[in-house]
């Protein structure tokens, strides 16, 4: 009945449709197919009309091909056939133009590589003969080499490539091809290239001298990837004797590197013999000759410079055990290591081109660097923070710094940074180079007034309320910066995304406006094609009379990738942005990323026609599955599609078919409408659908019937991991772990996670998470690989969040083990050493299946060669444990537990641990909230309150908190720390201290109020003053109240903040703090009076005020 039901409503139609527009099939003599249209329409296009077809059954795509007369391949009938090429037939394949032609496709043109001087990376040059969505860039090892893997794609050239794992003194080809959404892949290009020798990385272009001991610089990277014929492995075990063997030509020479890096041998240099050593500095290079430096007095007393240096390679300098002495030089000799300015500026070793810049002046201290070289790697936190001199501070970092190469202070880590790592918010207001009325752009988003600051990044502004900080789109008023504060992933983005426009369509006519938006997020990040992901947002606007687009904060704001075009109408979907002229329009554009970095204004042209587009489709879907443009994938045997339109539309044809025969197919929706529906029964394997509708202009959308393919599995895809689950994988230390996803079927990956099983802390096991979903690259989307960097040894989860194209879930996880070193093992019993009880026992956890074993309260672990006759741990998997262990009560001392266990590949390992007794409960000595009183929302117009929780112990512990119960092991918040970090002490739930109530309000009337956090006095002269604010705040100190100028801390707004202090002695100080909110309100500025005691306590007097007979 159903049937005999569709079959009436098709004769009723078909028959409605021919009475009024003599409508038949409209057929193409080239492709020899065609859709149903007008005689009028059909003649407009220049096909062929051949009316209805003979019956119901019958498509025209069928009846197309059975009515057209076959006609002869002739050259010369304006038709570039299949068979026909632009060199066979020029008349008619030649006039078309390469652009735009489905059957031509010109390789970019002019392909150049070049490796970057003094750098680890190529620079590929090309032109595009023909407009292009975006352009791969590939490449493999060796010259002929066919296995290319993508390195990146992007909008055009030139393109620099820095991947990690590019290798000197290999060659590469590179294959570049142009993409285009509707014609596909140009053809390729090809280049060859090397990066040149090791030697050339970072090296000025002047004479050098080579060394085993410069070698040292390169040590990670020959370990990763050995170098000619010397294997990574020769250089970890024996990296020394692998230099020799290697680079026995080069070294003891002077070399110079050319433009390619590669060394050259310098003209008029000295060739040193046996016995010389080579030294070179700006005045060239020479040979000298190695000798004993001592001058024969004692500690170097007596001796002299001049004595010293003369004819000698030697260097008079301050040494560790007396003011001066007369000391060797080495190859190995860096400026740094020079420690006065004589010695600096005489540069007798010849380390470089060595510089003194002062620190103190009054105390004569200061650093020696070499100002063709980064010095900023010298200023580390030292372990003795005691060592003032040694210690890394803001002056310095600035004394560290040279014209070429700058360095910032990092007053959160305590390091100095380069500008390969510094942004906005690293600066001092000095290095901001801020404009004194702020970062402006012109109407275009060109930069009208940057900033002059030391790194170029040029969008940097200081304002007293947030310090320096990144401007880049110009913005004024209280807000003006881009990133919310603390943000510094953001502060390090100032990069303008880069966007291309790209017009397609079908049968000629222009549909679509596609745009792709290339961005990076950081100096060493890599461009890649952002268009449509969140965050990313396009501005339009089409020049017409009376509209000029001068004004970039007018266009339109758009964030679809694609913007349809009929009609000379431009829609984003459904909704219109703007209306074109017939002929040639200019359109300009701009795009925004998540940082706010805004780029400069760009136009493109495009062509526009009125009453030549028919319906277009914005919108694809289907049930229980995904569409990829005309693609189309479910799981499900009877799905609904949706056709979603840019305008009213009414559906002509429908077909569905596969190899054998017609599937019937239910259209849901009738008339005209901007979506329609179809569904369809029992459906497996590979259809294709075909489909025509006019819209309201009675247009069609093609002569021809639209093509859309359509999947039906129901399978979910298969995955297999490399590594594989359970795999031991030896590597070399620093190598990439190669990733291998091998899908039984078609996918998109949602989250690759790879987490790293750390044992690094004896009691803790922690999990290091990061996604790597971006690393791994496809072209197929049925394998994808990367080798991931940054992997060191140790167990590792690889856990892999897919979907198929069908959109069914795909999950599954591989555990294995790196082993580029060692493993560690940890305590898991009793938790964190402590144990509440005389008699306890031991569990040990271990990476790896291991037998291991115990020696319990020595002061010493005894040498490992005894494994077989110590204590046995029972267990020969992941956990190891032993009964019955003891310690006394109230003991007052660490026991000393030995743990070894025995790997396979790595025999014994040992670790120790402290056993202590703790039988009492952490107590409360004060909590408190910080602040007590919050006075500003977090987030503006958001009713979002902040304030920090403090607790403070009469011993280490851990803590909770809750607002709803004082139960410990109910309580669902955890301090900082809690069963992460190692303590003295654990509170687990028979250890617990009494619970104790924190109270704070929240009050929007109360003015700006600050507060010292600082103790009144310190036992050493290194301390930390500190100031809790009520409102988030940037705070200043000084030593004098009418000089508080200098930033407390990170420079960063907070509610509390705090300054390291080093002061020379003992004695009474006072420093003042005010601090300034973002509208500009100021505090009043507050003294903190210091006092500071070196010296221990005597006790004066002894007193007992009561008996106690029972303690006899």
């Amino acid at each position: 009945m159903r049937s005999a039901l569709i079959i009436a409503a098709l004769l009723l139609f078909f028959a409605a449709i021919v009475q009024a527009q003599s409508v038949g099939c409209c057929c193409d003599p080239v492709v020899r197919n065609g859709s149903f249209s007008s005689r009028a329409q059909c003649d407009t296009q220049g096909f062929a009309f051949v009316g209805p077809p003979p019956d119901l059954v019958t498509m025209c795509g069928f009846f197309c091909n059975a009515s057209l007369v076959q006609t002869a391949v002739r050259c010369g009938d304006g038709v570039c056939q299949l068979s026909e090429t632009t060199s066979s037939c020029p008349a008619d394949c030649v006039v078309q133009g390469v652009c735009g032609n489905p059957d031509v496709r010109p390789a970019p043109l002019g392909l150049s590589a070049l490796p970057l001087e003094g750098k680890k990376g190529v620079r590929l040059e090309f032109t595009l003969p023909c407009p292009s969505s975006f352009v791969s860039v590939e490449r493999c090892k060796d010259v002929g080499c066919l296995d290319f893997a993508l390195v990146a794609q992007v909008p055009n050239g030139p393109f620099v490539d820095e991947d990690p794992s590019l290798e000197f003194n290999r060659d590469y080809t590179y294959r570049v091809v142009a993409f285009d959404r509707v014609f596909g892949a140009s053809e390729p290009a090809f280049v060859q290239v090397n990066l040149g020798d090791v030697e050339c990385l970072e090296n000025p272009r002047r004479v050098f001298c080579i060394s085993k001991v410069f070698y040292g610089r390169f040590e990670e990277y020959l370990m990763t990837f050995g170098y000619g014929l010397s294997l990574p492995s020769d250089f970890s075990l024996t990296f020394s004797d692998t230099v020799s063997r290697t680079f026995a030509s080069r070294l003891n020479q002077p070399w110079q590197c050319d433009s390619k890096n590669r060394l050259v041998t310098p003209a008029g240099q000295p060739r040193c013999g046996g016995g010389q050593v080579c030294v070179a500095d700006e005045r060239g290079a020479r040979c000298v000759v190695p000798q004993d430096c001592v001058l024969g007095a004692p500690f170097g007393l007596l001796g002299t410079k001049v004595a010293c240096e003369t004819q000698r390679y030697c260097f008079f300098d301050k040494s560790g055990v007396s003011v001066d002495d007369c000391l060797s030089c080495s190859p190995s000799k860096t400026c740094n290591e020079y420690r006065t300015r004589s010695a600096c500026e005489a540069d007798n070793c010849g380390a470089g081109i060595c510089q003194w810049k002062p620190i103190a002046q009054d105390l004569g201290t200061g650093v020696c660097v070499d100002i063709e070289t980064k010095n900023c790697a010298f200023c580390v936190p030292q372990p003795r923070e005691s060592l003032l001199l040694d210690a890394c501070t803001e002056s310095k970092s600035a004394a560290l710094s040279t014209s070429l190469f700058p360095c910032f202070f990092d007053k959160d880590r305590k390091v100095s940074k380069s500008c390969s790592e510094a942004t906005c918010a690293d600066y001092t207001q000095v290095q901001c180079g801020s404009p004194a009325q702020g970062i402006h752009l012109s109407s275009n988003n060109s930069l009208l007034v940057p900033s002059a600051d030391p790194c170029n990044i040029r969008v940097c502004e200081y304002n007293d309320a947030t310090g320096c900080v990144k401007n880049a789109d110009g913005s004024s008023g209280a807000s003006f910066q881009d990133c919310r504060f603390g943000n510094k992933t953001c502060e390090a983005d100032y990069f303008a995304p880069i966007t291309t426009l790209v017009p397609n369509g079908t049968a000629g006519k222009i549909e679509f406006l596609n745009f792709n938006v290339f961005d990076k997020e950081s100096i060493a990040g890599a461009l890649r094609d952002r268009a449509g992901k969140g965050g990313y947002v396009t501005y339009v606007c089409v020049k017409g009379t009376g509209n000029l687009c001068r004004e970039a904060s007018l266009f339109t704001p758009v964030v679809s990738a694609r913007l349809v075009l009929s009609n000379r109408v431009l829609k984003e979907g459904n909704r219109t942005l703007a209306q074109f002229a017939s002929g040639n329009n200019t359109v300009a554009f701009y795009s925004r990323d998540p940082a706010n970095n805004v780029e400069v204004v760009k136009e493109a042209v495009v062509f526009a026609c009125d009453n030549c587009n028919g319906p277009i489709v914005v919108n694809l879907s289907i049930t229980q599955g995904n569409s990829f443009g005309t693609r189309l994938f479910t799981a499900s045997t009877q799905p609904t599609i949706t056709f979603g339109f840019d305008g009213p539309t009414t559906i002509t044809y429908a077909e569905l078919k596969n190899a054998v025969r017609s599937i019937p197919l239910q259209q849901l929706t009738n008339g005209s409408r901007t979506a329609h529906q179809f569904r369809a029964f029992d459906l497996d394997g590979e259809y294709e659908l075909y489909l025509n509708a006019f819209n309201e202009r009675s247009i069609y959308m093609d002569p021809r019937a639209v093509k859309f393919e359509l999947v039906v599995d129901t399978s979910v895809p298969q995955l297999t991991i490399t590594p594989v689950d359970g795999e031991i994988r030896v590597l070399q230390s620093l190598s990439p772990v190669d990733v291998l996803l091998n899908f039984s079927g078609q996918a998109v990956l949602r989250r690759v996670v790879l987490a790293a099983e750390s044992f690094a802390d004896p009691f803790v096991k922690q999990m290091i998470s990061r996604d790597i979903a971006a690393l791994l690259r496809t072209t197929n989307n049925l394998t994808f690989s990367a080798g991931v960097p940054n992997v060191t040894g140790g167990p590792y989860a690889l856990m892999v969040f897919a979907e198929g194209f069908n959109s069914l879930p795909v999950q599954r996880q591989s555990k294995f083990f790196i082993a580029s070193q060692p493993p560690n093992f940890r305590l898991a019993e009793p938790a964190f050493g402590v144990t509440p009880f005389s008699t306890f026992n031991v569990t040990v956890e271990t990476p790896l299946p291991s037998q291991c074993a115990y020696v319990y309260d020595t002061p010493q672990a005894p040498n490992s060669t005894e494994f077989m006759f110590f204590n046995k741990l029972s267990g020969t998997g992941l956990f190891h444990s032993a009964q019955d262990l003891t310690i006394p009560f109230n003991a007052e001392r660490n026991y000393l537990l030995h743990v070894y266990c025995n790997f396979d590949l790595f025999n014994v390992k040992n670790r120790t641990f402290a056993i202590t007794f703790d039988a009492e409960p952490p107590f409360i000595l004060n909590a408190f909230a910080e602040p007590s009183v919050i006075s500003e929302r977090f987030t503006p117009e958001v009713e979002l309150y902040l304030t920090t929780l403090k607790v403070q112990l009469d011993k280490p512990g851990f803590c909770k908190y809750s607002r709803s119960t004082s139960e410990f092991g109910a309580m669902e918040g955890f301090f900082s720390g809690f069963d992460e970090l190692a303590k003295e002490a654990l509170a687990v739930e028979v250890n617990v201290s009494d619970s104790r109530q924190v109270s704070f309000a929240v009050d929007l009337s109360r003015s700006l109020n600050i507060s010292s956090s600082t103790p009144r006095g310190f036992a050493t002269a290194n301390f930390s003053i500190g100031v809790v604010a009520n409102k988030r705040v940037i705070c200043y100190f000084g030593e004098q109240e009418d000089d508080v100028t200098t930033c407390m801390g990170a420079c960063k707004t907070s509610y509390g903040h705090n300054q390291d202090i080093i002061v020379s002695g003992e004695g009474e100080y006072a420093y003042f703090v005010q601090c300034i909110h973002p509208t500009g309100n100021r505090s009043e500025v507050l003294k903190i009076p210091v006092f500071v005691d070196t010296s221990p306590p005597v006790q004066e007097h002894f007193l007992v005020t009561q008996s106690c007979p029972s303690c006899a």
